[in-house]
């Protein structure tokens, strides 16, 4: 993988998450327990969560900093994913999307300032327990995306 395959992916999962919001009405969006326990709208607001979290892994690597959360990340995310849930659970569906949007362009915007050497460098961050960024965040982006992008859809159906 180069960083254009990787902005590439990460424009494609985008486009498919615009896809399934297009797809269901409203009130399907949000209704509860139709994803284990969340809502379509929480399972987005999960993909935010996350994304956002990349983005603050990027901005601290640019900066010699290990990033705080790194290893709740990679050992505790059921963790996280409950605290983000207990927190975005009531905000209205329009300002998950809001968000979701936001925090794509933020990341694409900060993928393209990196250098491709130190994005697919699996050695270069020891924190990434020998992955590269980019392997990482195809994997905490791209890969689960497509998942939850697929529960949703087959809400539709």
């Amino acid at each position: 993988m180069n960083k254009q395959k990787l902005i590439s992916n990460l424009e494609a999962t985008q486009a498919a998450i615009e896809s399934v919001i297009t797809l269901l009405e409203p009130e399907k969006l949000t209704q509860a327990n139709t994803i284990g326990e969340w809502s379509a709208k929480d399972a987005l607001a999960h993909i935010t969560a996350w994304t956002a979290r990349c983005i603050t892994v990027l901005y601290q690597a640019e900066n010699q900093q290990v990033p705080e959360d790194i290893d709740r990340m990679f050992d505790d995310g059921d963790a996280l994913n409950a605290e983000d849930y207990e927190l975005q659970k009531d905000r209205p569906a329009e300002f998950v999307f809001r968000d979701l949007r936001g925090a794509h362009r933020q990341l694409i915007k900060r993928l393209s300032s990196w250098k491709e050497s130190e994005l697919f460098d699996s050695q270069h961050f020891e924190w990434l327990r020998g992955q590269s960024v980019g392997q990482f965040i195809d994997a905490v982006i791209v890969q689960h995306a497509v998942e939850h992008v697929q529960q949703i859809k087959s809400l539709a159906s």
